[in-house]
Order: structure tokens, then C-alpha cells, then sequence
């Protein structure tokens, strides 16, 4: 997603999500989860050092990337609404690279999950004053790549 999009392409982007099934709304919805998993990490890590605070500026640019994409779909609805014409498909998007790197993803994700549950089977830990990012910096770039992959796959969508 652009930093900054047109009007037209805000309005593109709200119609491309109107278009989408109900699943892929879904997927493409799932990119709250990368904030809301970032504050999670930024609340429970110590703050010892500057590992701490990364995490907690790291939020804060998630939250601030998360509403562009929520103004997105405002500014696509009153654009709409003012009778503006959504812009025309931008480059096509390498749908196979994406999932290539989701599928890699799954399998890490797959891997570390089955380690870090026999590990926490063996030796527990508490949810506050550990450190989470470790574990959870795998699922943050999973629903990233899952959001984008959703939103590319109708990135030709004929639009009226």
C-alpha cells in the first residue's frame, strides 16, 4: 500500500474490498493483527535496554500504518460518494513469489510452534516479564503477507 493514494485509488481500494468474498475480506481484515501483536510484545517485553523501546515505536508505526489503511476506505467511501472514478489496476502483483513466502512461513511458523510448545510443556513461563518477540515476530509477518496476498489477488478486478 501506497503511503499516500489518490482519491481514485482509495476509491479502487474500497471497491476491490466490496468485490472480495466474505474469506478474503477476512484475510485482508487480518492485518489488525500485526499491530494488536506488536503492542502485546511491546507491553509484556522488559524494558531493560533498547530492545524494549523498539518494540514499543514499532507499535506506535503499526497503529500509524493500520489507520492509513482504515483512511483508506474513508477517504474511498467520500470519494465515492462525490462520484470520483476508481483508477485503473496498477502492476501486477508476483501472486507466486507471495505464496512462495507464505508457504515458507507456515512451515517455519509450523516448526518453531511445535519446539516452543515442548519446550513450554517442559519448562513454563509467565506471560508477564518474558521476553515474546521470538515467538510472535513469525505470526506478525505472517498476517502482513496474508493481508497483502488477499488484496493482490484481485488487484485486476473489473471495476463497474
Amino acid at each position: 500500500m501506497v503511503f499516500w493514494q489518490s482519491d481514485a485509488a482509495c476509491v479502487r481500494f474500497l471497491m476491490t474490498f466490496r468485490i472480495m468474498p466474505r474469506w478474503y475480506k477476512l484475510l485482508d481484515l487480518s492485518i489488525i493483527l500485526s499491530p494488536i501483536l506488536t503492542t502485546f510484545i511491546a507491553y509484556t517485553s522488559v524494558r531493560d535496554g533498547i530492545l524494549g523501546y523498539f518494540w514499543v515505536v514499532l507499535a506506535g508505526l503499526y497503529w500509524l500504518i493500520y489507520s492509513m489503511y482504515a483512511l483508506a476506505f474513508a477517504r474511498g467511501y467520500s470519494a465515492r460518494r462525490k462520484g470520483i472514478a476508481p483508477s485503473l489496476p496498477g502492476k501486477e502483483p508476483n501472486l507466486s513469489q507471495q505464496r512462495g513466502f507464505l508457504i515458507v512461513l507456515i512451515v517455519i511458523i509450523v516448526v518453531f510452534g511445535a519446539a516452543f510448545t515442548g519446550l513450554y510443556i517442559s519448562y513454563p513461563r509467565p506471560l508477564k516479564g518474558h521476553d515474546w518477540s521470538p515467538e510472535l515476530v513469525l505470526p506478525i509477518l505472517f498476517f502482513q503477507q496474508v493481508s497483502a496476498f488477499a488484496r493482490n489477488r484481485f488487484w485486476n478486478v473489473v471495476l463497474e
